[in-house]
């Protein structure tokens, strides 16, 4: 639509004002800010033949960010549950493809919460509350939207730097919203729940 490249870091600053993590919304206002108007359907059908197209697209290419072994580790110890802004049918493409699916219950996204009650909106955190006994519940996310949601649903909202930005500024942001903690990289759980967090 723009027919120049988009960078990490200008996505990234689009992150950071909150309110769009999802990567929809992010690509409208991408737009609108370059002032090409296109209806949000139009831009929603676009976006999906480039990056799901029936699993053949560029969702193929993504990467794990995560190391397994510590998530498997983590799932000896702790209910693990995921809320993503993503669509139930790629979300679960990708948990299938990097072999996830038996660590996590339950599973929720963008289908399973009203429409308008995505995040900052606490709801899909809030099925996650109802679904699992636990006396402790720890959200970790990167971007400020995940912050907000945790503090929201009463979570210890933990910050998780994403790969494109590990700046101070994204850290003090995160610290400004409330995160209990901001961690460097996703494989950095395990270590800070242990330090941190557990009783001995």
């Amino acid at each position: 639509y723009t027919g120049k490249v988009i960078t990490h870091q200008e996505i990234q600053s689009v992150k950071n004002i909150g309110g769009m993590n999802n990567d929809w919304d992010l690509t409208k206002f991408l737009l609108d800010r370059e002032g090409i108007n296109v209806p949000y359907k139009n831009m929603v059908d676009t976006f999906q033949q480039i990056y799901w197209n029936d699993g053949k697209g560029l969702i193929n290419i993504e990467t794990p960010l995560f190391d397994k072994k510590i998530l498997e580790e983590l799932s000896q110890k702790y209910n693990l549950a995921i809320f993503t802004g993503r669509v139930k049918q790629e979300a679960m493409f990708a948990i299938n493809k990097f072999d996830i699916a038996d660590l996590f219950f339950p599973v929720i996204t963008t289908d399973d919460i009203p429409t308008g009650k995505g995040k900052p909106n606490p709801s899909g955190l809030n099925i996650i509350k109802e679904m699992i006994a636990a006396d402790k519940f720890y959200y970790f996310g990167d971007t400020i939207d995940d912050i907000l949601c945790a503090k929201s649903a009463g979570y210890e909202a933990i910050g998780v730097l994403p790969p494109q930005d590990k700046s101070d500024n994204l850290i003090n942001l995160m610290k400004n919203k409330s995160a209990d903690e901001v961690i460097m990289s996703v494989n950095d759980i395990k270590s800070l729940l242990e330090k941190k967090y557990e009783r001995v």
